[in-house]
């Protein structure tokens, strides 16, 4: 285990690939350092992880086993997000937005280097392109989500997500760039 921490505030997604590039092993993980998210959890990614031998475990709000407690604006802003990915992006998944993930290390090598977005729909672009390279074994695991302090997540923010979304869709479908 191993924290890295930029001075200044990059988003999300500059941090997420730092962090990552600096993992070592076959199997990388991460999580949102918020404390919304109970990091014990990751034995379950790593039983997941093995029992589907899969590309990448994510965390999901929407699974049965899931313990979720966080205010209903969030819900709102959360299951509008999700339609909008299914109907662009037609992933299999029900929750691209959680902040704990488990990776082969050969899938964030291929995919890291293609990702541009430095904010929050850098978990979308994570999953989009995977899914477009064919690291398609995706499995949902169950997390615990206690939300303990006001959110960061804005209207600017919503905003900026969309923005971002609409750019990966534009990368992804119109200029076939990753």
């Amino acid at each position: 285990l191993r924290a890295a921490c930029f001075p200044v505030n990059q988003g999300k997604g500059r941090a997420l690939r730092h962090g990552l590039s600096l993992a070592e092993g076959d199997l990388v993980a991460f999580l949102d350092a918020g404390g919304d998210l109970d990091f014990t959890e990751l034995r379950r990614f790593l039983a997941a992880q093995t029992l589907y031998d899969a590309d990448i475990v994510i965390g999901s709000k929407r699974h049965s086993l899931s313990d979720v407690s966080y205010p209903r604006l969030r819900r709102l802003y959360s299951r509008t997000y999700q339609l909008l990915n299914r109907v662009l992006f037609r992933l299999r998944i029900r929750d691209t937005q959680v902040g704990m993930k488990l990776f082969r290390r050969e899938a964030l090598q291929a995919v890291l280097p293609r990702l541009l977005v430095k904010a929050f729909a850098f978990d979308l672009e994570l999953l989009v392109v995977a899914n477009h390279l064919g690291f398609r074994r995706v499995v949902e695991a169950p997390v615990r989500i206690t939300h303990r302090f006001p959110s960061s997540v804005s209207w600017r923010a919503v905003a900026q997500t969309l923005w971002d979304t609409l750019a990966v869709f534009y990368r992804l479908r119109i200029l076939r760039w990753y």
